[in-house]
């Protein structure tokens, strides 16, 4: 089972058409807001749902079975303009499609970037939250607070690899580490390393990339795409190209294997109290339901046996335990004084 959690949402012309106009527009009666929402839920056009339709059909014949659609947002989430895509794609045998969230912090987002209870219904639709933070307090908040397990825990911390020769802040072990204890990973896009033509890109992704496959270890570490059909590369390729990053085989295969897998899995308990993995649930005996007086009878038939099973084991076995202590107990006295007793003797007959 391979996992590619990053296949980007293409934005589209009536999405951005409706958003500009409803920006410009913002003296409308109030009649006319619900109709606004219901306009800004992100739509496919018919070319843009078939472009996406190709990608997942390639990864699929690629060999990947766990697929994410990521929607970006810049900034800040807003539930009232960016909703939860609908993507009325075409159902597939042994493939799941995810939703996931990303948020690119950047210096407007120290103060606040959506992640609160109030927006937790619209969040709740997403099966995956990431963050991609572009500054050094965007990047500690993101490890430090952000990754609490909780209903708003974001699991996903993106970097971007590609755009300077070095990132915009320093990748401190402390922070790595904490992030890491809280369940978060860290994913390494590798779309970059093989789209042709942009050798600056590509140059800036692998010094990055060795970074951070430096300051994990390889530990808690995804890979993913991130690109067009043309980026789209087999899980035995991405394996051999993370390997060249300096990680070990077994620990490059689980970065598209092993950790997507749990990372998929702790995503779950987003939706549950206090982010415990599984609801508890009560298992009832048969025929329990159809009778009331069928518990009684269990529990009359429990004590008796539990009383014949008393009645039945020998109580003496301690007192055995003891008896036989005490046996041996006398013997050595036994020995001890016919011990004692030998040298006088002996004394006696000298005398």
């Amino acid at each position: 089972m391979y996992f590619d959690l990053d296949l980007p949402f293409p934005t589209a012309t009536a999405h951005s058409q409706t958003q500009s106009s409803s920006q410009s527009k913002k003296q409308k009666q109030k009649q006319k807001q619900g109709q606004q929402l219901a306009d800004t839920v992100p739509c496919l056009t018919v070319s843009e749902r078939q472009v996406l339709e190709n990608k997942i059909d390639t990864l699929v014949h690629l060999g990947y079975t766990v697929i994410a659609v990521n929607f970006i947002v810049q900034s800040k989430y807003d539930p009232g303009t960016h909703q939860c895509p609908k993507l009325d794609l075409r159902p597939r045998d042994g493939v799941a499609i995810l939703k996931r969230l990303t948020i690119v912090l950047d210096e407007g987002s120290e103060k606040g970037f959506g992640l609160t209870n109030n927006n937790l219904s619209t969040l709740s639709q997403f099966d995956l939250l990431s963050l991609r933070p572009t500054t050094l307090a965007t990047f500690s908040l993101a490890c430090l607070s952000h990754t609490v397990p909780g209903p708003l825990t974001a699991h996903i911390i993106s970097l971007d690899l590609a755009s300077q020769p070095r990132l915009p802040f320093h990748l401190k072990r402390t922070l790595v580490r904490t992030a890491l204890r809280n369940g978060a990973v860290f994913e390494i896009g590798y779309a970059p390393a093989v789209t042709p033509g942009e050798e600056n890109r590509r140059r800036n992704w692998w010094a990055n990339a060795r970074e951070v496959g430096r300051v994990t270890e390889g530990k808690g570490v995804i890979v993913s795409s991130g690109g067009g059909v043309a980026e789209l590369r087999a899980p035995r390729d991405v394996i051999n190209l993370v390997s060249i990053l300096g990680l070990n085989q077994n620990v490059a295969h689980d970065t598209v294997t092993t950790t997507p897998k749990s990372l998929v899995l702790r995503s779950q308990t987003r939706k549950t109290y206090r982010a415990v993995l599984s609801e508890p649930k009560l298992i009832m005996p048969k025929g329990a339901a159809a009778s009331e007086e069928a518990p009684q009878v269990d529990v009359e038939t429990k004590v008796a046996v539990d009383e014949r099973s008393a009645e039945k084991t020998p109580e003496p076995t301690l007192s055995v335990h003891s008896e036989s202590q005490a046996a041996v107990g006398k013997e050595k006295r036994a020995m001890d004084k016919e011990d004692e007793a030998g040298p006088r003797r002996k004394k006696k007959k000298k005398a």
